[in-house]
This record gives structure tokens, sequence and C-alpha cells, in this order.
């Protein structure tokens, strides 16, 4: 039986709230609370969003578990710096949370056939991911690698967990919050500089190559047509490689530093989850994200604490209703172009790694939806 809660729903505008009830399942330390769940739903662009209040039958004894597991935590610096625990997808605990976040889904309104199973996902995964997490400010891990050091500062710009055209599977993300003591959230940006809200894919690099690019400070010239001018196959890596790398500091400027929080130069706040115990924040991966943090001071006397969701999905519609298939298609000629321009498929190519992975991922997924049709 589903009944409207709160505010009437002229009065809630883009959003709605509705309370469900449900019969008790199996009980288990992660059980989800069905028969206590708040759903609200909201808009943010042409996504729905979900805060999802009461989610856990148990969260404290969620919170002793994960503070429990602290000892097997990994640090990390990226774009959550902190401690992160992952559930053991083998274990009792995994299967029967799963087999339930899934009837979560499926009571809420999501696509469910949109959702892979754990036969279905890439060799080497699991459908459904779930770390627990602690932030610590100003983490700074010693002998960093590489592409720690390049994210250093990404908690003073946004990312997305899914990158459309380069991954196979999307992925929906949602946060668990686990403090007793609660400060900020998690926030949804646009880049006003570029005008994205999600991951585009391939099709925005594709324009700064080709010189298309014209909003101010994300300007570009054609360096793809110098590509295919330019005869030494090295020489061509390293235009790839400096106009990826100038591409990628527009998108995401490592100037930045600290947390984000409101508006900015830079980002437009679209949507913020506020922080509540036992509250569940549910979107889209490849939405532009991150931790909404306005204190750093507040986290050095608290514990920021999480349950963090990657559950594997199929990709969505594009914001201009076009399906990844679509769009590949659509694009097969210019990924040609950079294929061949950068000697992406000569065996004898000398190019460096990042650049034949890059391209090569690109035209294989390509390949792999042509050869589904």
């Amino acid at each position: 039986m589903i009944r409207i809660a709160g505010e009437p729903m002229e009065r809630l505008g883009a959003c709605s709230l509705f309370h469900f009830s449900s019969s008790p399942l199996i009980m288990g330390i992660f059980d989800i609370d069905f028969e206590n769940l708040i759903i609200k739903r909201d808009k943010v662009k042409d996504r729905t969003v979900y805060t999802i209040d009461n989610f856990y039958k148990y969260p404290r004894a969620v919170l002793n578990y994960a503070r429990q597991n602290e000892i097997n935590a990994q640090n990390h610096t990226s774009s959550y710096p902190g401690t992160i625990v992952k559930l053991d997808p083998y274990s009792e605990e995994y299967t029967r949370h799963a087999r339930q976040f899934n009837e979560f889904l499926e009571m809420i309104g999501f696509d469910m056939d949109r959702v892979i199973s754990d036969f279905e996902s890439p060799i080497g995964s699991f459908s459904h991911n779930v770390y627990f997490s602690k932030y610590i400010p100003g983490l700074i891990k010693e002998n960093q690698n590489e592409w720690e050091k390049s994210r250093q500062e990404q908690t003073a710009n946004t990312h997305t967990d899914s990158l459309r055209h380069m991954q196979q599977t999307s992925r929906l993300g949602a946060v668990c919050y686990l403090s007793k003591q609660c400060s900020g959230g998690t926030g949804l940006y646009l880049n006003k500089k570029t005008g994205e809200y999600c991951s585009r894919g391939v099709e925005m690099l594709l324009d700064y190559l080709e010189g298309k690019c014209k909003i101010k400070g994300f300007e570009s010239e054609d360096i793809l047509s110098k590509i295919e001018r330019t005869l030494d196959k090295e020489e061509k890596t390293k235009l790839f490689d400096a106009c990826k790398h100038e591409f990628d500091l527009k998108v995401t400027p490592s100037s930045r530093s600290g947390t984000m929080s409101k508006s900015d130069d830079l980002y437009e706040l679209l949507h913020l989850f506020p922080m509540k115990f036992n509250r569940l924040a549910l979107y889209e991966g490849d939405l532009n994200h991150t931790s909404y943090i306005e204190d750093d001071e507040f986290w050095k006397r608290y514990d920021r604490i999480t349950t963090n969701y990657f559950i594997q999905v199929k990709w969505g519609l594009s914001p201009t209703g076009e399906s990844v298939e679509d769009e590949m298609e659509r694009l097969k000629s210019r990924l040609m172009r950079l294929k061949d321009a950068t000697n992406c498929g000569d065996s004898t190519s000398r190019s460096f790694p990042g650049v034949s992975a890059y391209i090569g991922c690109l035209v294989g997924w390509y390949d792999m939806e042509l050869n589904k049709r």
C-alpha cells in the first residue's frame, strides 16, 4: 500500500514524497527497513534522483560493522580521501543485501530491465559493489602513484562514477549516511564552462580535437587535422596527449583546492542531498557529483562514515534522447578518423599506451555494439 506523506503534491512541485509498507524480510545486519521507508523523488534536469529516509532496519549495527572493519581499510586520496572497506561479494551478507537492494529498486519504480546481474557483469566485476568509507580531511598518502597525484585536488571538483562510451555499463550511485553528527551531504553539479551535468562521453573530446568548441574559456583549435598532417608516429601521440591533457585540465581544473559546497565560479549546485543519519541518496552515477562539505573542521571533530553503493546498470538515454548504440553509430566516421589519424590500429605503431588504450577502447566499444545488431 502506497500513501502520500508530508506536504500535498501540488506544493512539492517537481518532487514527490511517498511512504512504503512491505512485509518483513529475513533478518540480517544490512536489512532494508521496508516497513518504514520514506522515499522522496526529485527531478534534476532529465533525471530522477531519490532521497530515502530510514533505509537500514539496524543502522547502528551497520555503523558498528563499519567501525569494526576499519582494521581492514585501505587509504585513498582520490575523489573520496579516507578509508574504504569493501563488503565481501562472496559473503552471505552481500548476497542477501544485493537481493534486497534490487527489491528496493523495483519498489521505487526504477527500470529493472536496466539492472545487470552478476552473470551479465563484465568479467572480474560484480553487479553490486558496497563499500564503507570514512572521510579523512587533508589525507596525504606517501608514495602516491601518478594517477593519485593527478587527482589530489579531486575533492575540489566534481566527478562521475561512469564514463559514457568508455565503459560497457553505467552505474547507480548511492550513499547512506551513518554519521550521528551531520553536516553537508552530497551535491549534484553543472559545469558552467562546458554546460555539462553528466558524462557526455567521447563527443565533447571529439569536438575539442576538431576545433568545434567555441565556449569562452573552453575554445579549441583543430588539432586533429594537425595530427593527420604529421608523419612521425610519436609526434602524433604527443599532439594527442597534449590536447587530451589540456582538455582534461579545462574540464577538471587542477588549480582548484579544498572541498565543494555551494555554487561557485565554475560549478552550479543543481541538487543537494542533505546529510541525515540513516538517509540514502540515490542517483545515476554519470551525473556530476561530489561530497558537499562546508566545514572541514567539523569532520576533524566527528567521523563522516557512509555506505557507498555502485550498482551496474545498462546505459540510459542521453540528454538528447539517444541510446549509446545510436550515439556510437552517429559518431562512427569521427571515431574512425581519430583512429586512423593516430595510427591506433597500426600494429607497427609506437604510440604510448595512453592514446592506444583510450582510442582502442572507444573503437572496441563501437565494434562490440555494432556486432549486437
